[in-house]
Formats: C-alpha cells, structure tokens, sequence
C-alpha cells in the first residue's frame, strides 16, 4: 500500500496528503487488530470519539453475556429432560406428517380444546413409508410391531407456534418387529400442530378440530 502515490488530481490541481495510504494512524491501529496484535489505545485524537464508544459497549456487555448464559443454561437443562437413560442407544428415526386432533371439552365451567389423539404417517428417512402414529399414544410400524408410551418430560419448542419436544416412555408392546424392544421415544423438530386460540365454547361442545404438524420421532432400545 506504500507504493500509491502520495497526490491525486481533484478538479484540475493536486494536493498533497499528509500520509501515504495505509500510514494514517487509525489504519495503523486497525491493521495491528487485524493481524491479532491489541495496541494499548488509538491515537489521542480518537480517544473524544471512540472513548465514550468503547465505555458504553463494556457497561453493556455484562448484561449481554449473562443473556446468554442463562439461555444456554435452560437449553442445556431442557436439552438433557428429554434424553433418555445412558443405558438406552438411537435404534432409528422417523419423520411423521399428520394431525393432532382436538374436541372441544368442558373444562373446570369453561370449554377448551382437548387433545384427543395424533392421526399420522411415518416415514424413513429416504422418505418410505415406515408406519402410523395414532391414539394412545401409539406407533405402528408396517412390519406389524406397536408400542404405546407415556409422556415423561417435555420442552418447549424453539417455534413458538408448535407443539412441545417430548421424551415417552413405552409402556405397552405387541408383535415381533422393529419396534419390538423400543424403550423410549424422543418428539423433536416439532411444526404447528398447537390447538386452537379460539372457536371452543359451550355451543361447539364436542366439535373436533385437525391441525397439520409435523415431527421427527426417534426411538431407543436397550444398548
């Protein structure tokens, strides 16, 4: 950068500039940051700019870092709710498309949608038919192997307009097959599928309602 001329013609005449490119102070301070040099301080004629910049961004930064913190550490706290046991290992997954289905219910004096059950497909991951979610809840590969579970954890999901990320316990199994020594289930990478905001009230009384979601179901087995 030392080698460009020190003039340059504006309107006809030329000045002189009072530093060859790449000489000026501030590109020098800039220059030692970026081949990982820290010089102490800029030139004194920037510490009025850049002073009350620099006192500004470090009078935040603890506030921000601790933003930060805290939501890594509900991540990590909601991340580890939803793992199975370490005797478990990842048998294989499969990707549901569907409905979760509501009726409307009274509830406590007042009427609200009520899950009633998932009505969805299964597909492997090359995006073959694997099978069917349905009431209970239950997962039915096409091979003839079932296995019902429980809910025992949940999280929110990192949409705020989808269902929760669940852990499932299988309490109940039938038939020889894939699923036939699945342990617990993992709900994760949840889309839609949240009940209504409205539409349930005492003259919509059993009214059933579909909303589409979709899902990534993983299944476990003892290792």
């Amino acid at each position: 950068m030392s080698d460009f001329p020190t003039t340059r013609p504006i309107g006809g005449d030329h000045f002189e500039l009072p530093v060859k490119l790449g000489q000026h102070p501030f590109c020098q301070w800039r220059n030692s940051l970026a081949a990982g040099k820290v010089p102490s301080r800029l030139p004194r004629r920037y510490d009025v700019i850049y002073k009350p910049i620099r006192a500004s961004v470090l009078a935040v930064l603890p506030v921000v870092l601790g933003t930060l913190i805290a939501f890594g550490v509900n991540a990590d706290q909601e991340s580890a709710q939803l793992q199975p046991p370490a005797s478990e290992h990842l048998l294989l997954q499969a990707h549901a498309e569907g409905d979760q289905i509501y009726s409307c219910s009274p509830d406590g004096g007042r009427f609200s949608w009520t899950l009633k059950a998932p009505d969805a497909q299964l597909y492997s991951k090359d995006g073959k038919s694997f099978g069917r979610h349905f009431a209970g809840p239950s997962w039915k590969a096409n091979d003839g192997s079932q296995i019902t579970g429980k809910a025992t954890a949940s999280a929110p999901s990192p949409d705020a307009n989808s269902i929760p990320w669940l852990l499932v316990v299988v309490v109940s199994h039938s038939g020889d097959g894939v699923l036939a020594h699945v342990t617990y289930i993992q709900r994760i990478n949840t889309k839609g599928g949240k009940a209504p905001a409205n539409g349930c009230d005492a003259s919509h009384g059993g009214q059933e309602a579909r909303v589409p979601y979709s899902a990534d179901y993983a299944f476990f087995e003892p290792r």
